[in-house]
């Protein structure tokens, strides 16, 4: 009877140990992929940012996208003569402004966000390489400056590692 007992009870120990083990040691399949990319590329957004000299030397492709700018209402350039220009900025653009540095303000012209997994690689028993696209969007201002804002996103790829409790990102 003991004996039994104890078989009983290693048998359930062991399903107990490997049911897990199993059960984690699946493919990575394309929506648990999109799952676990969606708040990495969130977190990460890249972000496609032009900067507004307040003051200072200028060429021409800068008093282009001032005139461009003042065009939109965004802001008011007045050509002080010798490649110098002084910027206002007007409360049109406010909402953009992602950083003032006094003299220099970064605006925001357009971001990164996730779209789709394309494709799934097994590297081995562990490892998987997952391509996906992301899509770009861009703001008033990215549409205001087309010439420098970059529509086209690259295809990129991302490790992945299969651990105890599952997939996880190789950051």
């Amino acid at each position: 009877m003991r004996t039994k007992f104890t078989t009983i009870m290693l048998t359930l120990l062991f399903l107990v140990l490997c049911i897990p083990l199993v059960s984690y040691s699946k493919d990575l399949s394309r929506p648990e992929a999109e799952n676990l990319l969606r708040p990495f590329i969130d977190e990460n957004n890249e972000k496609q940012i032009f900067t507004i000299y307040l003051s200072g030397n200028s060429g021409s492709y800068v008093a282009k996208n001032y005139n461009l700018l003042e065009a939109g209402g965004y802001i008011k350039a007045t050509d002080l003569g010798q490649g110098k220009y002084r910027v206002s900025i007007n409360d049109k653009l406010k909402p953009f402004i992602i950083n003032n540095k006094g003299n220099e303000v970064e605006v925001l012209l357009g971001k990164s966000e996730f779209d789709k997994v394309t494709g799934i690689s097994k590297i081995d028993a562990n490892r998987c390489a997952v391509e996906y696209s992301i899509k770009v969007t861009s703001t008033e201002i990215g549409r205001s400056l087309p010439h420098i804002f970059v529509q086209k996103a690259s295809p990129r790829t991302t490790l992945f590692v299969l651990f105890d409790d599952g997939w996880r990102i190789d950051k």
